[in-house]
């Protein structure tokens, strides 16, 4: 996949409290993933951006939920173009 092509938005939380669900499977088993939709809270820094990095190149449209707008527009650079 194409790291210009993948979508990536941003969005800012709306509650304090989320549950999560932890999904593994590596990149090579798993089955196309480019309609579905994946929040990562905290996802500007530290597993929740390895998290956002993986599920981009997995074809997820990933949405970063972080709290601070600036450190959120880095993280989506760095998913985008790799860096």
């Amino acid at each position: 996949m194409n790291m210009n092509s993948m979508k990536v938005g941003l969005r800012t939380p709306v509650h304090r409290r989320c549950s999560s669900i932890s999904v593994q499977a590596s990149q090579a088993t798993a089955p196309p993933q480019e309609f579905r939709t994946c929040l990562i809270t905290g996802a500007n820094t530290g597993i929740g951006l390895e998290t956002a990095l993986a599920t981009a190149k997995s074809g997820y449209y990933t949405v970063l939920a972080c709290r601070d707008q600036a450190k959120a527009e880095a993280a989506k650079a760095k998913i985008k173009y790799g860096g």
